[in-house]
């Protein structure tokens, strides 16, 4: 990075002057900054968001996913199969699940019912899980909690670009 000129002569400037900042981009106030601390989570398979499949092996690791704000260490990504979630969550988007995470009603959940999985919106009443999916297209689909294996809150949404 030091000038050729001030090699040879030693006249003039070390380094260039660095290259003027375009007018688009501006800095951001230092007090504003913070560390934040990332980890990274274990992208495991896919989960289908549409009609529910045994897409889900907890047992083998396909890549990693760096995400920032997720206390569970035990928490792992997904990719969505599947438009039933659209157009919040569509296929070819990764899902962070929690398994420490409490689910409540209203919360978008990985449910694995009878052995196969999904994503939907849950919605629990007395003895019902009730699955919910955000595209009009397709049906809610209610079921009996004995009949959940789990119900494992989303986190975070990492959209396809």
């Amino acid at each position: 990075g030091v000038q050729a000129s001030w090699l040879l002569t030693g006249d003039g400037e070390m380094y260039p002057a660095p290259p003027p900042r375009p007018e688009n981009v501006y800095t951001l106030p230092g007090s504003n900054r913070r560390r934040v601390k990332t980890m990274d989570v274990p992208l495991i398979s896919a989960v289908p968001a549409g009609k529910v499949a045994t897409l889900f092996h907890p047992d083998y690791v396909d890549d990693y996913v760096t995400v920032d704000d997720v206390k569970d260490p035990q928490a792992f990504a997904l990719k969505v199969k599947g438009n039933s979630m659209s157009p919040r969550i569509e296929d070819g988007d990764v899902v962070i699940v929690s398994p420490q995470q409490e689910a409540r009603s209203g919360d978008i959940c990985v449910a694995r019912v009878n052995g196969e999985d999904t994503l939907k919106k849950v919605k629990f009443e007395g003895n019902y899980v009730h699955l919910i999916p955000l595209n009009p297209e397709f049906d809610p689909v209610t079921v009996k909690k004995r009949d959940v294996n789990f119900v494992w809150k989303v986190v975070k949404l990492i959209k396809e670009l």
